[in-house]
């Protein structure tokens, strides 16, 4: 994840301009102990790691979940390289979970075995909790018949399924995830689910990372979450404005003869707007904008194009059962989103910064650049509060709860100590203040 001053959230960042996930889970993040993901690296979206626990740069788990998701990671319920969330909608609690196996430890080994019964405590301690929804998924490294037919099967696959089954879990992923040269494809990515009724859509997406190995796996749910919506901006080319019309329109407008018969001052105000702006509109051109709070400008309408272009081609690619000629042509495209990628994003980079070293930028614009550089929030953002075994998401809630106490902090501590003697600086003082009803004027 780390590679290159982290690139490839930039990756991650224009999948997720068509997709908009609520959680992004991710496996194998090799991060070092002292390793730090750099705050609001992905906008609208707030990180939590667990790393292997030796501290190098290898296996490890992260999640990105939007920040208005009212979400709690519990540590109590986690184990190595797992993270395990609450999510509360309403009265229903949700439990996600994403975990990452070593490939090294067979079914015989006591880590394997250990593993198993981690996940088997865990689930177990979650159902205690009477969840609505119950989702697991992450890198499982094992393979099994009964999740991809056209597989094959080894004994850590087996033993899982065998685990899932007892559990009364199901395994919703059907498809190949992991790709190696000159290798058979292999479904290691798994989405365990409670109730697959529950489940709108799940299955694979192509990866725009060249050197990455695994597809994106994704699961929909019926559940409805908030979503700060897109708005709609008016955009002016005031450089393309046709000047002289402007003001042969407001010379030739009768002002006295409309604004005598309004008797009104604020409706005669009101009609002046309205008729500036009216000549403004004719003459100055303008185009409509739909804007994303916490979508990068460098994500294009085209990169868009280029991304639903690469999920039709990989569509084709699997309903044709994963040929060789096919997947040239879903490299192909991959390669060419991801350059497509770099170009804008270098480009949106030099436009910046011709803005800095341009001396007619204003302040404002000028600290908003470096702000944005630096990946500073437009405001802190405040995560959930747990009050009284109760998630509070409400920020007037938060506000309030924040300033009760404060409040309770400042007050006076009964003890021994006295004040000080109060001495005087000056020899005048202020003893009485004298008021009269003819000093209260109205």
């Amino acid at each position: 994840m780390s590679k290159d001053e982290f690139s490839r959230v930039s990756l991650l960042n224009a999948h997720n301009s068509v997709y908009k996930y609520d959680i992004i889970s991710l496996c194998e993040t090799s991060l070092s102990k002292d390793e730090v993901v750099p705050e609001n690296i992905l906008p609208g979206y707030q990180y939590h790691a667990s790393n292997h626990n030796s501290g190098e740069k290898k296996g490890g788990v992260g999640i990105f979940y939007k920040d208005t998701l009212p979400i709690i990671i519990l540590t109590d319920l986690s184990f190595d390289e797992c993270i395990v969330a609450e999510l509360r909608c309403g009265r229903k609690k949700i439990f996600f979970t994403v975990l990452y196996r070593n490939p090294m430890h067979i079914a015989s080994s006591p880590v394997f075995l250990k593993f198993m019964d981690n996940f088997r405590d865990v689930y177990l301690k979650i159902a205690s909790e009477k969840p609505y929804f119950v989702l697991f998924t992450g890198d499982f490294n094992a393979h099994s018949i009964q999740w991809w037919p056209n597989g094959d099967s080894n004994n850590e696959g087996t033993q899982l399924n065998i685990l899932f089954s007892e559990l009364g879990l199901t395994q919703l992923i059907s498809e190949p995830t992991h790709f190696r040269d000159h290798c058979h494809p292999s479904c290691i990515d798994l989405i365990i689910c409670d109730q697959p009724n529950l489940v709108i859509d799940s299955g694979v997406r192509s990866s725009l990372d060249q050197t990455c190995k695994h597809q994106i796996t994704y699961c929909k749910l019926s559940i409805k979450s908030h979503r700060i919506p897109p708005y709609k901006r008016q955009v002016w080319h005031y450089d393309k404005a046709k000047r002289d019309l402007i003001t042969r329109a407001i010379t030739d407008f009768q002002w006295e003869f409309h604004l005598n018969n309004i008797p009104n001052p604020n409706s005669q105000v009101k009609f002046l707007n309205k008729t500036i702006l009216n000549i403004i509109t004719n003459f100055v051109p303008s185009s409509s904008l739909n804007t994303n709070i916490n979508e990068p400008k460098w994500i294009t309408r085209d990169i868009k194009n280029l991304l639903r272009k690469q999920k039709k081609c990989y569509k084709k690619y699997r309903l044709n059962g994963f040929k060789a000629d096919d997947k040239v042509v879903v490299d192909r495209i991959r390669d060419e989103c991801f350059q497509a990628i770099q170009i804008s994003k270098e480009n949106d980079l030099k436009s910046l910064g011709n803005k800095l070293i341009d001396k007619a930028t204003g302040s404002k614009s000028y600290w908003c650049i470096i702000n944005g550089l630096l990946n500073k929030c437009r405001i802190p953002r405040i995560p959930p509060l747990l009050v009284a075994d109760k998630i509070i998401t409400d920020c007037k809630e938060k506000v309030k709860l924040f300033n009760d106490y404060f409040l309770d902090q400042c007050k006076p501590i009964n003890n021994d100590s006295s004040l000080p003697i109060f001495t005087r600086i000056t020899h005048s003082n202020l003893e009485t203040i004298v008021i009269n009803l003819s000093l209260i004027h109205i």
